[in-house]
């Protein structure tokens, strides 16, 4: 009886377009025109989908980012230069911490 009055209850919400029912995973989310699929789905779509595609264009890929790094590679260095002053005691203690680490594991 619950379920049913719960069944009903959404149903209705659907039908005021309060609510919208993900296509592929059945959970429920706020009303937006035109948008079928929750923010989960559309996370692992996109995801897997990035995967699909860098496993055939792998080469490709590679290239372009490589061309990248070495057409800006004057302003990867002055920006990797001031991370590392500004976070220097942040950097400090993660590195500590990994070589207590390492330490720990060859004992």
């Amino acid at each position: 009886m619950n379920e049913d009055i719960v069944q009903n209850i959404l149903e209705s919400r659907i039908e005021d377009k309060e609510i919208t029912k993900c296509e592929t995973c059945d959970k429920y989310f706020a009303y937006i025109p035109q948008k079928r699929f929750c923010d989960n789905c559309i996370k692992e779509r996109r995801s897997s989908d990035y995967k699909k595609y860098y496993q055939k264009n792998k080469d490709r890929v590679l290239a372009n980012k490589k061309k990248h790094y070495y057409e800006n590679q004057e302003a990867q260095i002055e920006r990797k230069r001031k991370y590392r002053e500004a976070n220097r005691d942040k950097i400090k203690k993660s590195n500590r911490k990994h070589y207590l680490k390492i330490k720990e594991n060859k004992k």
